[in-house]
């Protein structure tokens, strides 16, 4: 939900520290995955829908806003060095 580690209750679990290495932990070895891939057709069908999605919906107007904030790195004139450089170089 993106809560903050320091957020967790302190009483009935480890130093936050413990908890963010085992979720790391469970991360990297896949349990994390293999957890969400038995919880998720779960609540789905809890809520009387169909295990798997049949489709998935793309906001296009997301993807067009992405496009234009990107930055491009080709044709884009050279950075001019700064005083302090330029002034380096005249030593």
């Amino acid at each position: 939900t993106g809560c903050p580690w320091r957020y967790l209750p302190r009483d009935g679990f480890p130093p936050r520290s413990t908890v963010y290495n085992i979720f790391r932990k469970f991360q990297a070895d896949g349990t994390w995955h293999a957890i969400w891939d038995q919880l998720y057709p779960m609540l789905r069908e809890r809520e009387d829908r169909e295990g798997s999605p049949s489709a998935g919906i793309i906001d296009s107007q997301t993807i067009k806003s992405a496009e234009k904030g990107a930055v491009k790195l080709r044709n884009r004139p050279p950075t001019q060095p700064t005083r302090w450089v330029m002034s380096l170089e005249r030593r």
